[in-house]
């Protein structure tokens, strides 16, 4: 396997990664696989101005990390929110933003766990409560800055319009403006212990905490083997396409797959793409040996389930599978005894709020029960990954719908992912 040198045309073919891993021709030829051998992964050409800047960062950023081997990721952490200011915005593609964010007060600013998101406030004008979003870190650990990389949400489907956050940071942030933010958190984080193949798969905006693990294992564990898979659209919507190729092009240990599902006319298969259609387990069964590999998946509910389904009919061990969590992109885990829906119209005594309201089964968390009854609980991520819901409970019990294991306080709970078990008495 032969290195490439920065700003040459990466000519490393999938039947090399194939055999790199420790499998043959035969699996990719059953699936055509082997047609695109030999083809070029990723193509260094054509970048704008504007992904030339994020690059030269980027790498900016790995040179001061390189020196740097350790996350501490506890130290100089916060609580509660601390105001940062947006110091840059890179536009990553057509609809996609890049923000740079430094403390106001000028102080250090603790590492993170690269996978590991921020919780951001912000305040839209006309409306008398703050929005609260969770962004997962797209920067690697090690920087006196952090960076969020948000898609705008053109259509949330419905009568529901364009996201309201993602139109705010994507059109309506500029340079100088304050954010509040939490410190980074998350259980979704690499681990930096192992030597396995690092696979990471990404849909669409999902790749932010991709290339924040991707980063920080060049710098710190460059001989380790990555596989990134990007399913998008087509170029216009690839994030960080450019600067991906290029990692891939200086380190043969980098292999950088495109998964369009809608190639523009203009687009090449063997240079700006390598696989129409969806990334799939078929496709990772091709290329990929299911021992010696961590499987990493972020992207929207679609491409979540249907991995994390089809990774676990493969018969890859659950310490194995690593996934983030937000919204509607939760994977629900079944467990056996654990039902998910609740249907005991127990009473949930709003103690602050002086409220009283009945649980019913139409509701998934103790959360909707209190929006839908006009009761303040913040929120974040809504899938029991931010903690910024974490509500004190007075008397009772709960129950929570995922079965994965819950990180909070003692004597509190996650309404967001949380049902009563019985009578219950929350402290707001």
């Amino acid at each position: 396997m032969s290195q490439h040198g920065l700003g040459t045309t990466f000519m490393f073919g999938i039947d090399s990664i194939i055999l790199f891993l420790g499998i043959g021709l035969c699996a990719a030829a059953l699936l055509g696989v082997a047609s695109w051998a030999g083809q070029t992964l990723m193509s260094l050409t054509g970048t704008n101005q504007a992904h030339q800047e994020s690059t030269r960062w980027m790498r900016e950023a790995i040179r001061l990390r390189a020196s740097n081997k350790s996350v501490k990721s506890n130290a100089g952490a916060w609580n509660g929110y601390r105001d940062f200011i947006v110091t840059k915005m890179v536009r990553e593609c057509v609809n996609t933003v890049s923000v740079y964010l430094a403390p106001e007060d000028g102080k250090p600013i603790p590492g993170f766990k690269p996978g590991q998101h921020i919780t951001l406030k912000f305040q839209p004008k006309g409306k008398s409560k703050p929005l609260i979003r969770c962004y997962s870190l797209s920067g690697a650990p090690g920087n006196p800055y952090y960076r969020v990389t948000v898609k705008h949400v053109a259509d949330r489907g419905g009568d529901k319009g364009p996201g309201v956050v993602s139109t705010i940071v994507n059109f309506g942030t500029r340079v100088g403006h304050r954010i509040p933010i939490k410190a980074p958190s998350g259980h979704f984080y690499l681990d930096e212990q192992s030597d396995d193949v690092a696979v990471l798969l990404a849909g669409g905006i999902g790749i932010t905490p991709m290339v924040s693990m991707l980063d920080h294992l060049l710098a710190t564990n460059p001989n380790r083997s990555v596989v990134l898979i990007h399913g998008v659209r087509n170029s216009e919507e690839q994030q960080f396409k450019e600067y991906l190729g290029e990692k891939a092009a200086e380190n043969a240990n980098v292999h950088v797959i495109n998964c369009y599902s809608r190639p523009q006319p203009d687009d090449i298969k063997g240079v700006d793409y390598q696989v129409q259609g969806f990334v799939s387990i078929d496709l990772l069964k091709a290329i990929i040996p299911g021992e010696n590999c961590q499987f990493y998946l972020c992207g929207p509910p679609a491409f979540m389930e249907s991995l994390h389904s089809g990774l676990e009919e493969w018969g890859i061990d659950a310490s194995r599978i690593k996934y983030e969590q937000f919204g509607p992109s939760t994977i629900k885990k079944s467990t056996a005894g654990n039902e998910t829906k609740h249907d005991s119209p127990d009473p949930v005594s709003f103690l602050e709020s002086n409220e009283v309201a009945l649980w019913n089964s139409s509701f998934e968390s103790l959360l909707e029960l209190a929006e839908a009854n006009d009761i303040p609980i913040e929120s974040g991520c809504r899938a029991g990954s931010c903690g910024t819901c974490e509500t004190a409970i007075v008397s009772g019990k709960v129950r929570y719908t995922t079965g994965d294991k819950v990180s909070c306080n003692p004597g509190c709970c996650l309404p967001c992912i949380a049902v009563p078990d019985g009578a219950l008495e929350l402290e707001v």
